[in-house]
């Protein structure tokens, strides 16, 4: 079995490469980037694995103590699958299109609010005396 594990800071922490490298892409004239983080790849394969559960509980044992630093790093695992394989899961949806998203479209009404209290108040000087 193979796999993917993708190490990166977590939000909370500053990534100084990739803020450089968004500052180098707004020079450039690529005003559109908001945020850019910097992480690493790492492409794992296993053998005499005998289910896909254990496979995971080991990469994710490995990513937890090897390849990540828990504290200021997360980690997502990716699966790969052989060509033309699903892995027992359903392929991914296609995305919808902006035709059909305008059809999808719901109109929401406004919320209604309470009315306010039209109870007559005492009106209070500066200094809280009515």
């Amino acid at each position: 079995m193979k796999a993917k594990i993708l190490v990166s800071f977590k939000e909370s922490v500053l990534d100084p490469q990739g803020q450089t490298v968004m500052n180098a892409l707004h020079t450039m004239g690529y005003r559109q980037i908001v945020d850019v983080r910097q992480g690493k790849v790492f492409d794992v394969e296993l053998k005499d694995v005998h289910s896909s559960r254990e496979a995971e509980k080991i990469l994710k044992e490995i990513a937890d103590k090897v390849l990540a630093n828990p504290i200021i790093e997360k980690f997502v695992i990716q699966p790969e699958t052989p060509k033309g394989e699903t892995g027992g899961r359903r392929p991914a949806k296609r995305a919808k299109t902006a035709k059909t998203a305008k059809k999808s479209r719901t109109v929401k009404k406004p919320r209604r609010t309470p009315k306010a209290d039209k109870t007559k108040t005492a009106k209070t000087s500066k200094r809280g005396r009515p």
